[in-house]
């Protein structure tokens, strides 16, 4: 109806602004301070400054990013392009490329073959996003560990993290655009958009996402997409 798709747009509006304006605030508010107090500021208080509107603008990047990946999916420009692909090598370039890396334990286990069919860019794409969010909701000493493997039923990449978990029954809610699982969503511009870019990409390949959490108190995000014929 005419009144749902008002709503939805204002429901948009609302989340992109706030997404947009807090880092927005503090890159400006940090090379402000820079420039009116250059010569009272010490050098090392530059430096926090600088990186931490460096931060904000890299997270800012990072939104716009999603955004860009939910119009170009929802509108049907992004089409899939098959190719042979060794799994470990795509895992492995997904994990280089997160700068943040370098800081989490990340452990691979190979659980079934390597070779595979699929989109590399798209079906890497996803895994980066679900890494995202991995290290995302994680605490200060993040434990991650990477399940993955092509069977009979195709491509499965298994995140387990201790991370924020779901309330109880509400599975679906992580691929909600809107959806925020600590105070530090709000914070962290895009980081509720993560997953639901993911979903959307894993649809597009005809696979499935899915996000549970664990008997241990961990969680596990699944990831799994059909093997594409040569």
């Amino acid at each position: 109806t005419n009144k749902a798709h008002e709503q939805f747009h204002k429901q948009m509006l609302m989340t992109v602004s706030h997404d947009l304006k807090t880092p927005l605030a503090t890159i400006v508010g940090s090379l402000e301070i820079c420039h009116r107090m250059e010569k009272s500021l010490s050098g090392e208080k530059k430096n926090i400054l600088v990186n931490l509107a460096l931060t904000e603008a890299h997270r800012l990047n990072n939104f716009i990013t999603h955004l860009l990946d939910i119009v170009r999916l929802e509108t049907g420009i992004t089409t899939t392009h098959p190719e042979h692909c060794n799994l470990t090598q795509l895992i492995q370039d997904c994990i280089s490329s997160i700068s943040a890396s370098r800081f989490y334990s990340i452990r691979m286990d190979r659980i079934g073959d390597d070779y595979a069919v699929v989109d590399p860019m798209l079906f890497g794409r996803a895994i980066y996003l679900v890494l995202e969010t991995a290290m995302t909701q994680t605490p200060s000493k993040p434990e991650i560990t990477l399940q993955y493997g092509h069977g009979v039923d195709g491509m499965m990449v298994c995140v387990h993290y201790n991370g924020i978990g779901l309330p109880y029954g509400e599975n679906q809610i992580a691929f909600n655009k809107y959806t925020r699982f600590s105070r530090s969503d709000m914070q962290n511009a895009g980081s509720g958009l993560s997953l639901t870019v993911c979903s959307m990409l894993v649809n597009l390949l005809g696979g499935s996402l899915q996000m549970e959490n664990e008997a241990d108190g961990r969680v596990m995000i699944t990831l799994r997409v059909p093997h594409k014929e040569d």
